[in-house]
């Protein structure tokens, strides 16, 4: 009786123990909830604070544009002679015979520069003069009509003799440049007749054409850093290319300038361009913008135009290159 009450006891004892160390285990569980959620809001306070904080000490930035030009517009040009002829050989006429000028020698208008000769015209005036020198030992009396032949075979000869030789002549005064002396090929170049005068020559864009002026000036570039100033002095009324299908046309421009550069070079050709665009953001009721004045903006009137786009106003008075405005008026308003 005594051990059962004994075992009763015991047993009593383990379901108590096992009663508090489960109370035990939820009550650590439930310290650690607790550590784990003060942790969790406590980061999100401060972050919360962190970031009320950086909006209050450091506003909306006002993003800022400084005026400039627009890009130039450019082309390319090549430097040619002011004046330049070709003249090509044409074997029709025969072969070279005499050269009556040098190289890089100047000539005058209608001075004779090389003599064509045609062999194939001197063995035709051969074969006819044998014909007429056996057409002259014939008696006429036997052959009434024999004067007659002789008489158009002696026009022939004269007529051929007129062929034998071509002098081509200068068409322009200039200074020669010859290609070569005893040309081969038919239509191959054998000389020019050049003017030493330099201008540029360039097709240019109906996009760019349409801002050039005649005595408009424009910038020549040679090399990075090194260029200087030409002339406008020719637009052609007419477009270089007139096909239907063409999607820009071009139109022949000439400009005189002073440094001597060697013919054929390619150069940049640059139009200065004194036009002011700002982005529409940047203006504030349709005629001010915020000028930048010692780290604070004031309002600066303006005047503008359209341009062919929705994005960007061309200002046509109140703002100078090197201004500096902001680049969206609502922040600056915002701001404020």
């Amino acid at each position: 009786m005594t051990l059962f009450f004994y075992r009763k006891a015991m047993l009593h004892r383990s379901i108590i123990g096992l009663s508090k160390h489960q109370e035990v285990t939820s009550l650590r569980k439930f310290l650690i909830f607790i550590t784990l959620l003060a942790l969790f809001c406590s980061i999100t306070l401060l972050s919360w604070l962190y970031l009320t904080k950086s909006h209050t000490e450091h506003p909306h930035t006002v993003e800022t544009l400084k005026i400039q030009y627009k890009e130039p517009q450019h082309f390319t040009g090549i430097q040619s002679p002011s004046q330049l002829t070709n003249i090509f050989f044409d074997s029709n006429k025969g072969i070279i015979h005499n050269w009556f000028v040098k190289n890089e020698e100047h000539v005058k208008k209608n001075q004779p520069l090389f003599e064509y000769y045609n062999v194939d015209i001197e063995h035709q005036i051969t074969s006819k003069q044998k014909y007429l020198a056996h057409l002259n030992n014939i008696d006429p009396l036997k052959y009434p009509t024999i004067s007659l032949e002789r008489n158009r075979t002696q026009h022939e000869i004269e007529t051929l003799q007129t062929q034998l030789r071509t002098t081509i002549y200068a068409s322009m005064d200039g200074q020669i440049a010859i290609n070569q002396h005893v040309p081969s090929q038919n239509n191959g170049l054998i000389l020019q007749i050049f003017n030493p005068s330099a201008i540029i020559k360039a097709k240019v864009p109906e996009s760019i054409v349409n801002t050039l002026e005649l005595k408009d000036k424009v910038h020549i570039c040679i090399d990075p850093g090194h260029s200087f100033t030409g002339t406008v002095n020719f637009i052609s009324k007419l477009p270089l290319n007139t096909e239907a299908n063409t999607k820009s046309s071009q139109y022949h421009v000439e400009i005189s300038l002073t440094p001597d550069i060697k013919f054929g070079r390619h150069l940049r050709v640059e139009k200065p361009n004194y036009t002011i665009e700002i982005p529409k953001t940047a203006i504030y009721k349709k005629q001010f913008v915020f000028l930048q004045r010692n780290k604070k903006f004031i309002k600066r009137v303006i005047k503008t135009e359209k341009l062919g786009n929705n994005k960007d106003m061309k200002v046509i008075q109140g703002l100078n290159v090197g201004d500096t405005i902001a680049k969206n008026a609502n922040h600056v308003l915002s701001k404020n």
